[in-house]
């Protein structure tokens, strides 16, 4: 699970110097990463997380074809990642 946690901390890092990643998904990204463990049910959706972050384009709705991941697609995986959040261990 480190691999993912540094996967997914590096898709933030270069999303957001590259095509200007969205502060509040970053926050959102970076909480998964760094609780991975809670999320190892649902390595599918992890890896395509990655992915998206990777692919977004803050221009991805903006025109008649889309291109590109949005914030709104990001929104939804990560509303759907988190339905899938273990119980933390007191």
């Amino acid at each position: 699970m480190k691999e993912t946690t540094d996967r997914l901390k590096i898709a933030v890092e270069t999303s957001q110097r590259e095509e200007e990643f969205p502060d509040y998904l970053a926050v959102q990204v970076i909480e998964i990463a760094d609780n991975i463990e809670l999320y190892s049910s649902v390595p599918n959706l992890l890896e395509k997380l990655i992915f998206m972050v990777l692919d977004y384009n803050t221009y991805a709705e903006t025109c008649c074809e889309k291109i590109g991941t949005s914030h709104m697609d990001i929104e939804r995986i990560l509303r759907v990642i988190h339905t899938h959040k273990a119980v933390k261990p007191e």
